[in-house]
């Protein structure tokens, strides 16, 4: 580990620790210098960094994990697969854009939610559908235009209120409840036309 980044990390701390400074406590504060310092060290291929950094964030993540996932097991996966994601691009994080740890929990929930797209999409229509008509649904799906698409991931998988939906994407929350239900009756009717006979 570089000595820039030994000399900050004592001086914030006061001796090396393995409890996260995002945990609380009497612990002081890290600075926001140190976590640059630690996250350009990991950009260099820095493990013993890259070892410092996941024992300060883990536990933050992981919780962020398991609120999105409610599954421990996959909150663990995606939790691995953050960290994989954090030591290849170090190198692009940008402190104009926000804080060491607020790209991080950016990193987590992007990956979060393309794992939620990738099978809760469906997941969520299906348990609104006649299971027998499953078989269609990912066919269903694809006939949603993009904005019911990305309504429907940021209320349901993002776990945004529907007001928080309409600020995010400027639309008044009873356009967004409109947007749903439209995706929603789009898919049940898709289904219907699909299990008619020929």
């Amino acid at each position: 580990m570089n000595a820039r980044f030994q000399e900050e990390q004592s001086s914030a701390s006061g001796s090396p620790t393995s409890q996260s400074p995002l945990n609380g406590g009497s612990r002081p504060q890290v600075p926001e210098s140190v976590w640059l310092t630690l996250i350009r060290s990991v950009a260099e291929g820095d493990t013993s960094a890259f070892g410092t950094l996941y024992t300060w964030t883990h536990a933050v993540v992981f919780t962020l994990m398991m609120r999105i996932s409610r599954k421990r097991e996959i909150a663990e996966a995606l939790t691995v697969d953050v960290f994989h994601d954090v030591w290849r691009t170090a190198s692009t994080y940008d402190p104009a854009a926000g804080s060491v740890v607020g790209w991080i929990l950016n990193l987590s929930r992007k990956r979060a939610i393309e794992r939620l797209r990738s099978d809760g999409v469906e997941k969520f229509l299906a348990d609104r559908i006649d299971p027998t008509a499953r078989g269609q649904l990912h066919r269903a799906f694809r006939q949603l235009t993009a904005s019911e698409r990305r309504t429907i991931e940021a209320a349901y998988f993002s776990r945004l209120t529907y007001l928080e939906v309409g600020v995010r994407y400027r639309q008044p929350v009873e356009i967004v409840k409109v947007i749903i239900r439209g995706a929603i009756d789009k898919v049940r009717v898709f289904l219907a036309r699909a299990g008619e006979p020929r």
